[in-house]
């Protein structure tokens, strides 16, 4: 886990081209941000990307997204 701030800056240099993104079955509150330093003035200019899958790893939820 690199930190809000390494995700942004990968995100802001085009730098990712897949992301695995595993969810709790849990809900704990405000927790942290893993993308906090990107402002996206229009939602035409969001970053884009698509599912490649979607697993089960223990009861968690394991999600492969694919830069479009």
């Amino acid at each position: 886990e690199g930190g809000s701030d390494i995700f942004s800056s990968f995100t802001k240099e085009n730098m990712i081209d897949e992301l695995h993104i595993f969810t709790a079955p849990k809900i704990i509150g405000n927790g942290l941000h893993s993308f906090e330093n990107i402002q996206i003035p229009s939602l035409d200019r969001a970053y884009v990307f698509e599912v490649k899958s979607v697993s089960l790893s223990g009861t968690d939820i394991h999600t492969v997204l694919v830069r479009k």
